[in-house]
């Protein structure tokens, strides 16, 4: 099998959430920001 090597110049990447930005949660405070996150899932397991 002949392996084909391809380079690529230039890639971009970008996130467009379904959400608009006025109905994001405003974080005021580093507790709130861990709560956001832990019901969101974003730090499961860090609660013992």
């Amino acid at each position: 099998m002949e392996k084909v090597n391809y380079q690529v110049a230039e890639i971009e990447i970008s996130y467009r959430p379904k959400f608009k930005v006025a109905e994001r949660p405003m974080i005021i405070s580093s507790g709130m920001a861990y709560k956001i996150c832990w019901l969101t899932g974003m730090l499961p397991g860090l609660i013992t």
